[in-house]
């Protein structure tokens, strides 16, 4: 979706879908739906990609949005609808049918460039949509979980995600599943446990790669009296792993704080991005 369609999109969703309509790129597919006060748009790029967007009211005049790529398996041909679902259909036969909450709700997944599994991850977000929780979809009940390990969840209903305490020696960390249902995430307790046993290692795995990927880089660039070795230990010192993200193919991110040493731009930290397989440190995002 570029910037300037966004006021086009402000119209569809208030009633006026003409002018989005008559605006959309060769070969997209849409729906408009007046029950659901919502609009699905699917594009196809030049390599057969597809990029789904949807947008439904929110609680202001401005809609919200989700949008996320969508599996080239799943070639969208029709996008219909009822009194509460959108129902994509596929060029093999084979529908989705999810709230526009739902949709907005799909799980992430580690980026591309950074993931081999990538389009097998993504198939595996996309058949989740239907189970995600969303407020409107209350069919989706939330059940209680809890774990030998991590005690009892608890639930987000404003960030639709379960989360859970882990106090390793150091520090306590907070453990999130993000978009994720409790099937899912029971699932992937197994995995979780045994990366909470190995927790040392682990958050000392994700300071090396943060460091020697972009604070040495920026330390070298504006160094002082003090040697790259000394700023080293002392971030090893000071730096805080205060949050264990899993995506839902169980991939992971450790969010670092510096404990307000000055390393991070005021109000923002960095997060260290994992791939399952082996715990290995891939990528970094800066999160504020």
């Amino acid at each position: 979706m570029r910037d300037n369609d966004r006021d086009l999109w402000c119209k569809a969703v208030q009633g006026d879908a003409t002018p989005l309509l008559e605006n959309l790129p060769e070969g997209a597919v849409a729906g408009v739906a007046r029950p659901l006060n919502s609009v699905f748009v699917v594009e196809s790029g030049p390599d057969g990609r597809q990029t789904g967007t949807v947008a439904l009211a929110g609680p202001t005049d401005r809609p919200v949005f989700g949008v996320q790529d969508i599996p080239s398996s799943f070639h969208v041909k029709h996008i219909d609808h009822d009194d509460r679902h959108w129902i994509l259909h596929a060029a093999d036969g084979r529908t989705l049918s999810a709230t526009p909450g739902q949709f907005t709700n799909q799980p992430p997944i580690l980026n591309e460039e950074h993931n081999p599994c990538y389009q097998a991850h993504l198939e595996q977000s996309w058949d989740a949509i239907a189970r995600m929780y969303a407020t409107d979809a209350p069919d989706r009940p939330v059940p209680e979980i809890s774990d030998e390990v991590l005690g009892g969840f608890e639930f987000d209903e404003d960030l639709y995600e379960y989360s859970a305490t882990f106090e390793p020696p150091a520090d306590q960390v907070y453990v999130r599943f993000g978009a994720a249902e409790p099937e899912r995430i029971k699932a992937l307790l197994p995995s979780v446990r045994a990366l909470l046993d190995d927790f040392e290692r682990i958050r000392q795995a994700g300071l090396r790669y943060l460091w020697d990927r972009w604070l040495r880089y920026l330390w070298d660039r504006g160094r002082d009296d003090q040697t790259s070795e000394q700023a080293e230990a002392e971030f090893f010192r000071e730096a805080i792993a205060f949050r264990l993200e899993f995506y839902y193919s169980g991939d992971f991110m450790l969010n670092y704080s510096d404990g307000g040493a000055g390393y991070f731009t005021d109000g923002y930290w960095m997060a260290v991005h994992f791939r399952a397989e082996d715990a290995t440190p891939v990528m970094l995002s800066m999160e504020g």
